[in-house]
């Protein structure tokens, strides 16, 4: 089923009075009158309704000597909801590129000289710089501890914070002294020279106030409304806004 045959379906049964009428129709096959008589519905308000399911392909109408007897569509109500939102997208391929370029983007704002300077704080970030690194290993190959340390190590000096993350993500198995990596994500490509260059030890390290604040600005901030209010006069300030840690430290 397409999208637009989804949304139309979706939209014909978003609204309680056409509900009610495909409950009475499942029952058995009834002419207008009869379901606005049942519902205490005016003619036109139905018919009206009843349009809309027709549209939709829901509803089937014939006429039987004076009246148009309405019944629902059987092959349509046989459809589950699996089949009702599983379309084909026809964006997929815009969509994989647009994942591809952020994922590219990430990799470049955290890897510089063939190092990673940090883990990001956000958990999708992460995500990404963790299967980066999990690529280079082959799946369902088991890695001693220290051959999976010596692999790390090149990039990031905290390989120990590095491979518990890849624990927690699910993208590497630890199986008592060995480990094994699952499938990962193809590579977008660390930066040139990652692998084969990784940087000096003399290289100047990210300064810590800057990296603190970058995390900060990265970071999920809780947003919702909130009130101040003066315990002596009594008044109440109230407002609202996207960062609410912020907002309650300015005021």
């Amino acid at each position: 089923m397409d999208a637009e045959k989804s949304i139309i379906i979706m939209k014909a049964i978003a609204d309680p009075s056409r509900l009610a009428i495909i409950n009475a129709l499942l029952e058995k096959p009834q002419y207008l009158e009869e379901v606005a008589e049942r519902h205490c519905l005016a003619a036109s308000t139905v018919s009206f309704h009843l349009s809309k399911l027709e549209k939709a392909g829901l509803v089937s109408k014939q006429k039987q000597q004076y009246y148009t007897v309405f019944s629902i569509n059987e092959e349509i109500f046989g459809t589950t909801l699996r089949e009702l939102v599983s379309f084909k997208s026809t964006d997929r391929q815009t969509q994989d590129i647009r994942m591809n370029l952020y994922r590219r983007k990430v990799i470049d704002t955290y890897f510089a000289n063939g190092r990673l300077t940090r883990l990001p704080a956000q958990q999708k970030k992460r995500r990404i710089i963790l299967e980066e690194l999990a690529a280079a290993f082959e799946p369902g190959r088991e890695y001693t501890e220290k051959e999976v340390t010596e692999a790390i190590a090149p990039f990031f000096a905290d390989y120990c914070t590095v491979r518990r993350e890849m624990i927690g993500e699910g993208l590497l198995e630890r199986r008592g002294a060995s480990y094994r990596f699952g499938n990962a994500p193809e590579p977008v490509g660390i930066p040139a020279g990652a692998i084969d260059k990784p940087a000096r030890k003399s290289e100047k390290a990210e300064d810590p106030k800057k990296a603190a604040k970058n995390a900060y600005k990265q970071a999920d901030k809780p947003m919702g409304v909130f009130q101040i209010m003066n315990r002596v006069t009594g008044r109440v300030f109230v407002s609202s806004g996207r960062n609410l840690d912020g907002i309650m430290n300015r005021h």
